[in-house]
């Protein structure tokens, strides 16, 4: 996996490095506005595809690794999951007789307790 990461280390870096090599040897003035849009426009385009190598290492780990791929299904799928669903309530609902007798008895206090109470 650290050998993959160097090549795409590699890959990505190197042409922004060449290119910065590239406009510090040959500056180009402010007069001329075509030439500098567009070297400013290979500069962006470049430095964006810099910056993907630290958005990379993820992807590069789930293609190369086993071992990751499943400690990352694992993770979302067993630990995630379960808590989306219980924190939604999307749990296993089942009603019983005693979940429809608490769930009665639950109804009847509310009512009596909006009764009671002073509004």
């Amino acid at each position: 996996m650290c050998f993959i990461r160097v090549i795409a280390f590699i890959c990505l870096a190197a042409p922004y490095c060449c290119y910065r090599m590239y406009a510090v040897n040959n500056p180009v003035s402010r007069s001329e506005p075509l030439e500098f849009a567009i070297r400013q426009l290979v500069q962006v385009i470049f430095a964006s595809i810099a910056s993907l190598n630290f958005a990379i290492s993820f992807y590069l780990f789930i293609i190369s690794s086993s071992r990751f791929r499943h400690q990352v299904k694992f993770v979302l799928v067993k630990k995630c999951w379960k808590r989306w669903t219980c924190s939604c309530g999307f749990g296993n609902i089942q009603s019983t007789a005693e979940n429809i007798k608490l769930n009665n008895l639950n109804m009847e206090l509310e009512e009596i307790t909006n009764l009671t109470s002073p509004q």
